[in-house]
């Protein structure tokens, strides 16, 4: 009897089933179950479709799909003519989307790319600009600047020259070492004196290696009249206070510009008045083998 009601159970079931389709077969818990085994497999397909799109994984080709009906087959199993139709449509679909897509991210590159290029030519011309106006104000400071220092020096010169106390262009200095300076190479060092003497504007380089002396080894320099080491003279015994010094170059159209020769034996001294302005006080050179200072006389 229990026997009898159990295949007509199993009857009942199986013409429900053939009623829902081949899909459906097995009691309501069987297809529950495996509702949701498929829906597990269709989740873990729709989750790897994701990480394909962001870049993380390679689909795997043996990813189950759903088939026409949503029932969870594997790929290799082979589809009707229609189902192979619709997946090369949308294949082909698909491939032109991507080279749509391609074709215009190359293009959008290609235009980026062209206008980066064009902002960096724009942003480096900008750049030279800059630097060549900064150079030129630069420039024009320097020479405004020259150029009043040079206005100031000719006034400072020609008062100096005016207190008659400066020999003439002609006359002659012999140093003690044998070489030969005239009137004309004194005023070009006073000339020379009074353009470096404004602050900042001192000269003076090591003749080693070229480069700029500290400002205390400068000409113009404080000229003390010391005592020399060998008789215990001054060099000039009249003269009261300290002085002036510059170097002097014999024949030289500029004279003395800081570097070459070194002005260790010949210079220019001055003193200022008590109106401030340089009066010619003589010119001293070292004698042979002697850091003394002695007084070079003029002659005709």
């Amino acid at each position: 009897m229990q026997a009898h009601i159990a295949n007509q159970r199993a009857a009942k079931n199986a013409a429900k089933n053939a009623q829902r389709g081949a899909g459906f077969a097995g009691t309501k818990k069987e297809q529950k179950a495996e509702g949701r085994k498929d829906s597990r497999k269709f989740a873990q397909l729709q989750q790897q479709r994701k990480n394909v799109a962001a870049g993380k994984v390679k689909i795997d080709a043996r990813i189950w799909r759903p088939d026409m009906v949503g029932k969870v087959v594997d790929p290799k199993t082979p589809g009707t003519k229609k189902e192979e139709a619709a997946r090369a449509t949308r294949k082909a679909a698909g491939l032109a989307a991507h080279n749509t897509r391609s074709t215009a991210e190359k293009a959008t590159r290609a235009t980026a790319q062209t206008n980066k290029v064009a902002a960096d030519r724009l942003t480096a011309d900008a750049r030279r600009t800059v630097r060549s106006d900064a150079k030129k104000a630069a420039t024009a400071a320097r020479k405004l600047d020259r150029k009043t220092q040079m206005t100031q020096a000719r006034g400072d010169y020609k008062k100096s020259i005016d207190t008659g106390t400066f020999p003439g262009r002609k006359i002659n200095f012999n140093t003690p070492q044998g070489k030969h300076y005239t009137g004309r190479d004194a005023r070009q060092a006073l000339f020379n004196g009074h353009a470096a003497g404004q602050p900042g504007k001192g000269v003076g380089f090591d003749t080693a290696n070229g480069k700029q002396l500290p400002n205390k080894f400068k000409h113009p320099k404080e000229f003390e009249n010391r005592p020399n080491v060998g008789d215990g003279n001054k060099p000039f015994p009249a003269m009261v206070g300290s002085g002036r010094e510059f170097g002097m170059r014999s024949g030289h159209p500029q004279g003395y510009d800081g570097r070459s020769p070194n002005p260790t034996e010949t210079r220019l001294i001055t003193q200022a008045n008590g109106a401030g302005v340089h009066e010619f006080k003589g010119v001293i050179s070292h004698p042979a083998g002697s850091d003394d200072h002695v007084q070079v006389n003029g002659t005709p």
